[in-house]
């Protein structure tokens, strides 16, 4: 190791080499890494750490780094996050309207600003992190490979997971006041249940926090010239397994309970709910939640395939199950302002009205510069 050291490589894959191998043996199958018994240091080639640590900062991007379908994947996020911020807008400026003034709305807006810092949290954190794109990141994680910045890295996005899942139940415990309790619906949701529902939200970072810090550790590793991981102890990873299928679990579990029981409701009162033009408007916004609801179904799903794999060690689905994750949770993200113009003809017309205004204002401006 201080051979290492002297020739400036990554910290990370020292402490990894020359801690106990069983700790992160599993892991090393799964990314294919040279255990401490092949290689006496991970200076190989095939296993380089990449440039050596300065003490300067790199504000540079490494483009070629990421594979073309994960810049697919971030361009239309940007894209689809720019649209989000659009829909929100939109939705804000006409909160005095009758339809805007449902607590709902005004939970989107809340939420989608939250969506939006979430998915850019997995971009820069995951994919940018992963692929070594952002070189002064990459430094700032190899010179803190091991302790508090790991854990905290993955704690966090941990919370945004659990953000993501408190979310779905806020929306479908909006839906099923507004299809039982009608009358008492637009009274019973204070403008104050948003400040709870953002301090409850804000707190699920605390069991992340308790995992990560007491239950394990992690090492920040470059497992290539273009390839950075973080490695979790065994035990840890397979807690942090069984946490994930059990939060995952729990919401579809009450969320489905919560959404059945509203199908149930319109299946017996059909013919008279569709004669009322609010009820029609709160069925559109309900289809609009069960977009982001089928999302979590699948992710359910392929958790519990993936806590499957690690008790029976099939290490080989953990690297396609990273890749999967980020594409289901960034769509979780994403697919509200999508769901919500696909399913409300209403919110529809006033995003297309607003998007004319502002061609106009910008055609408006560039006459006026000329």
């Amino acid at each position: 190791m201080p051979a290492m050291e002297e020739r400036g490589e990554d910290r990370g894959q020292a402490v990894v080499a020359h801690q106990n191998p069983a700790q992160f043996e599993y892991y090393f199958q799964m990314l294919r890494i040279p255990k401490k018994s092949d290689t006496a240091t991970l200076s190989e080639p095939k296993f380089k750490a990449g440039p050596p640590l300065s003490s300067g900062r790199h504000y540079t991007i490494n483009m070629g780094s990421m594979p073309l379908f994960d810049w697919i994947a971030v361009a239309f996020g940007l894209l689809s996050s720019t649209f989000y911020i659009f829909v929100i807008l939109t939705i804000a400026s006409q909160r005095r309207k009758p339809l805007y003034r449902s607590f709902f709305f005004k939970l989107f807006v809340m939420q989608g600003s939250m969506d939006i810092i979430f998915y850019l949290s997995m971009t820069v954190f995951i994919r940018f992190r992963k692929y070594r794109v952002l070189p002064s990141l990459d430094a700032f994680l190899r010179e803190h490979s091991t302790g508090f910045v790991p854990a905290f890295i993955i704690s966090f996005l941990g919370f945004i997971r659990l953000g993501l899942c408190f979310n779905i139940l806020m929306f479908a415990a909006n839906r099923f006041c507004a299809f039982f309790m009608q009358r008492h619906y637009e009274t019973m949701w204070k403008d104050w249940h948003l400040s709870l529902i953002f301090l409850v939200q804000l707190s699920l970072l605390l069991p992340e926090l308790f995992i990560n810090f007491t239950c394990g550790s992690y090492v920040y590793a470059v497992v290539g010239p273009d390839l950075a991981v973080f490695v979790p102890t065994e035990d840890l990873q397979r807690l942090l397994a069984l946490f994930n299928v059990l939060t995952a679990g729990v919401t579809v579990l009450i969320a489905s309970s919560l959404y059945l029981s509203i199908c149930f409701y319109l299946r017996l009162r059909l013919r008279s709910t569709l004669s009322h033009k609010n009820t029609v408007i709160e069925l559109r916004i309900l289809l609009t939640c069960l977009y982001q609801f089928a999302v979590l179904v699948l992710l359910a799903t392929l958790d519990c395939y993936a806590y499957m794999t690690t008790r029976y060690n099939q290490h080989d689905f953990l690297s396609f199950y990273g890749d999967v994750w980020s594409v289901l949770t960034d769509l979780m993200c994403l697919v509200p302002p999508f769901a919500l113009i696909g399913t409300c003809s209403t919110v529809r017309q006033s995003i297309f009205r607003r998007k004319k205004k502002m061609t106009a204002w910008i055609k408006t401006f560039s006459t006026m510069k000329k």
